[in-house]
């Protein structure tokens, strides 16, 4: 039995997607991949002696007796992904915000008015608070999706202008990770509750 494991994971595959040759795993490596979204199960595998090239799923699903990931995994994708892309519009909303109230958030000085005063602080507490809530999040889905470099996506995130362009990327590996996971993702994310 020890034998055929063995073999098995000697075995390498082509990816291909859409024609194109996208990479070549062994099997473990392929099921890494897959989990990080970086493969699909639609994608089709090939080796030496097949005689036609099969969905990456078939392979996984021959090779491996275990799902490809868990239920567990899966809603805490979902979950983090769906705070994400809430905090990603609150992020663009903020900035409508900060544009449409620009002479009032620009300073604060003696003649300014109460009104000005109290939308200059509650923009930039708002903001704050905002961006420290996203910097948790992006680490937390970054775990949840098993990245190993889940720390510097962290780093990223809380860089202003480049932490709109992580949560976009972080939301799209997601959104691949939950549908190859046949999770139904709409605007606003997968519904947890039908998880």
């Amino acid at each position: 039995m020890n034998e055929i494991n063995n073999n098995l994971g000697n075995i390498t595959y082509q990816i291909s997607r859409a024609g194109s040759i996208i990479g070549t795993y062994n099997v473990e490596s392929l099921r890494a991949a897959l989990n990080s979204g970086l493969v699909l199960p639609t994608d089709y595998a090939w080796t030496s002696g097949m005689p036609e090239w099969r969905p990456v799923s078939v392979i996984l699903s021959i090779n491996s007796p275990s799902p490809v990931s868990d239920s567990g995994q899966i809603r805490e994708v979902a979950t983090k992904h769906r705070a994400i892309i809430l905090l990603l519009l609150l992020q663009i909303s903020f900035a409508i915000l900060f544009i449409y109230f620009k002479s009032s958030l620009a300073g604060v000085d003696e003649s300014s008015s109460p009104i000005s005063v109290a939308l200059f602080y509650l923009y930039y507490i708002g903001s704050s608070i905002i961006w420290i809530f996203t910097c948790m999040n992006v680490h937390n889905l970054a775990v949840a999706l098993r990245s190993r470099v889940a720390f510097l996506w962290l780093i990223a995130a809380a860089m202003p202008c480049l932490n709109i362009i992580i949560l976009l990327i972080l939301s799209q590996r997601s959104i691949i990770y939950l549908k190859s996971n046949g999770v139904d993702v709409g605007f606003l994310g997968a519904d947890t509750s039908k998880l």
